[in-house]
């Protein structure tokens, strides 16, 4: 006569307990807040132009504008690049 302690435990993943780590990706999954600043390699991955064209708008004045940190990096707020964009946007005729 064969008792439920004599079986040999289950190694299907369906019978496994949640672990840790499915508490965790589980947490992972919520929806973050978007970004209000951006790397310059965000914009240009948005806006689809070359580094060295993008820093050319920035130093004559044409780019959006951006933000230089203390630690030397620069940053354009979503908003900025939003408003900037939207000054090329045309109505059709």
């Amino acid at each position: 006569m064969s008792t439920l302690g004599d079986q040999p435990p289950s190694t299907t993943a369906e019978a496994s307990p949640r672990t840790d780590h499915d508490a965790r990706k589980a947490v992972t999954t919520m929806p973050t807040r978007p970004k209000t600043m951006l790397t310059i390699a965000e914009v240009l991955d948005e806006i689809d132009v070359p580094k060295s064209t993008f820093y050319r708008w920035l130093n004559t004045g044409r780019g959006p504008r951006s933000l230089k940190l203390p630690n030397g990096k620069r940053k354009v707020r979503r908003c900025d690049l939003d408003a900037w964009l939207s000054t090329f946007e045309q109505t059709a005729a």
